[in-house]
Order: structure tokens, then sequence, then C-alpha cells
């Protein structure tokens, strides 16, 4: 696992995932989308990993936000349909930046708010 000071200084600039069937081996929906840099620089150790410059991710990524609220969407209704969500490589330290990041959503009102 990476160490705490490189996850804070991680950024996403790619996201991938696939959602199957706890019966089937073949996925069901499978997605991948590099991510806009906003506010850093990929760096030359992102770009050999992933294949992805700072110049492409900046001209053809999507904004995170929008790339975490659709990967959210697909793991809940994954969730509600008893399917599976898959991840690859580190899970730990990309889980950790996709929390860290997720952490700053605004929360939806709970159902029950406002009502006694």
């Amino acid at each position: 696992m990476k160490d705490d000071e490189t996850l804070r200084f991680s950024r996403i600039i790619q996201l991938g995932w696939s959602v199957g069937s706890s019966y089937s081996h073949a996925p069901t929906l499978t997605k991948s989308y590099f991510v806009r840099p906003n506010g850093f620089q990929v760096t030359a150790d992102a770009t050999k990993f992933h294949k992805c410059s700072h110049e492409y991710a900046s001209s053809e990524g999507r904004p995170l936000d929008d790339v975490l609220r659709e990967f959210m969407d697909d793991v809940t209704a994954a969730f509600k349909a008893g399917g599976r969500v898959v991840a690859h490589q580190e899970i730990h330290f990309c889980l950790s930046c996709v929390c860290r990041r997720a952490s700053t959503f605004p929360r939806p009102a709970s159902p029950s708010a406002g009502t006694e």
C-alpha cells in the first residue's frame, strides 16, 4: 500500500470499472474514463502508467465529479440488483482517492428528514 504522504497528494486521472451479475463471469457493463486535471499536472510517471499525457487528459478527460457520480450510480445500481463491481490494480490506493474525493460531495437529504 502507498504511504500516507503519497495518498494525500495523489490525483485521479483515470477510473474504470465493470459491473456484473453474481451468476455470470461476463460483465454486463464496462466503463473507463480519463479525468480532466483540475489544479494539477499529470506527472511523467502517471503518463507512463496510464498512457495518458497531461495534454490528452486536459482536452479529452471528463470532470472528476461527473465520473465519480456515474461510478457511484453504477455501484449503487449493482448493489441493489445483487451484482458486483470489479476493480483493478491497487484497489486500496484507488479507493482511498475515490473516497477522499467523494466525501466532498453534498449529501442528499434523508427521506425521513424533517418528519417526526
